[in-house]
């Protein structure tokens, strides 16, 4: 048992690292209000660095500089395909255009698979079909609550004596459509398209892009009848019935006949797009929702349709429309969008996220509590009070990227940044040059606390081991060399708990006031709490002598 005299310096020890983490923060804070001084990366650069035939030059400097700045939100358009490597940058603007409508085909035929589903459906006796086979809800609501009920009360059951059944597949997609159109009902596409600077109150439509030479362009637009015209979206839906008619020759005689130059982007507001029966129900009735939003929930359905099917081990999961929405409504061009949304799931590992046992989400989270032990003991010690240490209250934080907890604009700035930054430490060169700025750092932090009492006063928010050279023996024994999550947007979360230090040490009792601490954060630093993350980051690979 310890003695009161062992407890008050343990206590003051606490309070002495804890008041030295805050002095950090608040230099920290200081010096990144000076860093970006520098603007964020711009159209003109982007131009520039375009050559005649549209491959991109240096384009591993653009991606240290928009590491560094950022990009400009008037090219993200262009440059975010080449970010999530939808598009190589070393393509010419033919061979991107080939590609695109390869793309355009690939989503087309997904589109084709949910309306052959949505057939299916109509003909079967599934009580979640019966809204798809015409029984009308009076609003969104009740087409929720009506859809919940059938659910418990599905059974199976036969209609004159005949079994009706359907395939598990066309079931599964009944059930994630379902989800999908409440989810879309809810956006509010108006607001996030606002808080973008695209939506146009004159028009009340988001404003399409100007033209460029990096963009794909469609300026032609046909009027073809059997088409949607979201423009006129309230006035009656046109159904779907129109592109079957025209078979897949007119399918895509509509959707590639405009590209016709090597040029990148957006369709504008007149394309092909598919609408269940189910969504233009509950849509007509959406009285609250402007006709823009109608046909913005219309465009999210389809996809979000359309990635149930392409990736059926996982289908649709709710928050998945949260990391879409970024990608609807700065691509007017559906299929770039899908695609864009399709490689941020796979390719930047955020699919694991939404993982039936949520194995995926459960070992970010416990990945977080590491770096927090890591880097600032006494936050740790008090979140285990409360206990949060398994830190469940970033779960929302985590599984959909900081999308809820940041405005529309800033996540998407958030994003890039994070992207740009698993660009550059993919570089062998980098790496090696991560590592050396951790070492300097570590041997300047261990000189200049040489003759500060360690258990007291040595910054624990920031600190590495004492011993470098110890630390330098241990060449990828750490658990952390094998560990994925550990990577720059798990410190980012870090640094956001970081943020929040004064609140959770003194006005959090428990895990429900820590939970409300971070479902009510208003005003998140981008960059602060980015480069706070980098700096994390390279403190735990110093400490554990790890090359990412």
């Amino acid at each position: 048992m310890k003695s009161k005299s062992d407890t008050r310096n343990y206590v003051l020890g606490l309070g002495a690292a804890g008041a030295v983490a805050v002095m950090a923060a608040a230099a920290l804070a200081y010096a990144v209000s000076f860093k970006r001084k520098r603007p964020a990366y711009s159209r003109q650069e982007w131009s520039e660095a375009l050559s005649e035939i549209g491959t991109i030059r240096n384009f591993e400097g653009i991606v240290d500089d928009i590491a560094d700045r950022g990009i400009h939100p008037d090219i993200r358009a262009d440059a975010w395909p080449f970010l999530l490597e939808v598009f190589d940058y070393n393509s010419t603007f033919q061979q991107r255009q080939q590609q695109h409508q390869l793309m355009v085909r690939q989503y087309q035929q997904l589109l084709l698979q949910c309306q052959a589903y949505e057939a299916a459906l109509k003909e079967s006796s599934m009580p979640s079909s019966h809204c798809a086979a015409g029984l009308a809800p009076a609003s969104a609501v009740q087409y929720e609550q009506q859809q919940q009920q059938q659910q418990q009360q599905q059974q199976p059951r036969s209609v004159k004596g005949k079994q009706h059944s359907l395939p598990e597949q066309v079931r599964q997609f009944a059930e994630a459509h379902r989800i999908i159109i409440i989810d879309a009902v809810r956006t509010d596409f108006q607001k996030h398209s606002a808080a973008m600077g695209l939506y146009d109150d004159s028009s009340g439509c988001c404003s399409s892009s100007r033209e460029d030479p990096g963009r794909l362009n469609s300026s032609a637009q046909t009027a073809d009848a059997g088409f949607i015209d979201s423009s006129t979206f309230g006035s009656g839906v046109v159904h779907l019935a129109g592109l079957v008619s025209q078979g897949w020759n007119g399918l895509q005689q509509y959707w590639l006949g405009n590209f016709l130059g090597g040029q990148a982007a957006a369709w504008g507001h007149r394309q092909a797009l598919w609408v269940s029966e189910a969504a233009q129900l509950v849509l007509e009735t959406s009285s609250h929702m402007s006709e823009e939003s109608k046909r913005q929930a219309s465009r999210m359905a389809a996809m979000l349709s359309a990635y149930a099917l392409h990736d059926p081990d996982m289908g649709y999961c709710q928050g998945m429309s949260d990391l879409l929405l970024p990608f609807l409504l700065l691509f007017e061009d559906d299929a770039l969008a899908f695609w864009c949304f399709v490689a941020v799931m796979q390719r930047q590992g955020v699919r694991r996220n939404f993982a039936v046992d949520e194995s995926g989400i459960f070992s970010q989270l416990r990945t977080l509590a590491q770096v927090l032990e890591e880097v600032d003991k006494p936050l740790m010690f008090r979140l285990h009070q409360l206990g949060a240490a398994e830190c469940h209250f970033a779960y929302r934080m985590v599984v959909v990227m900081m999308r809820r907890d940041l405005p529309i604009g800033k996540v998407m700035h958030l994003w890039e940044l994070l992207w740009a930054n698993a660009w550059r430490q993919r570089r062998p060169s980098h790496k090696m040059a991560m590592y050396t700025a951790a070492a300097h750092s570590e041997d300047s932090q261990v000189s200049s606390d040489s003759d500060v009492d360690s258990k007291t006063a040595q910054p624990v928010a920031m600190q590495v081991v004492a011993d470098s050279r110890a630390c330098r023996s241990y060449v990828g024994c750490s658990s952390w060399a094998n560990n994925s999550d550990f990577n720059l947007f798990t410190c980012f979360v870090a640094a956001v708990v970081i943020s929040q230090r004064r609140v959770l040490l003194g006005h959090c009792y428990d895990a429900d006031d820590v939970l409300r601490t971070f479902h009510s954060l208003h005003d998140i630093g981008v960059w602060q709490c980015l480069h706070k993350a980098q700096e994390i980051q390279r403190a735990v690979a110093a400490q554990h002598y790890l090359v990412h």
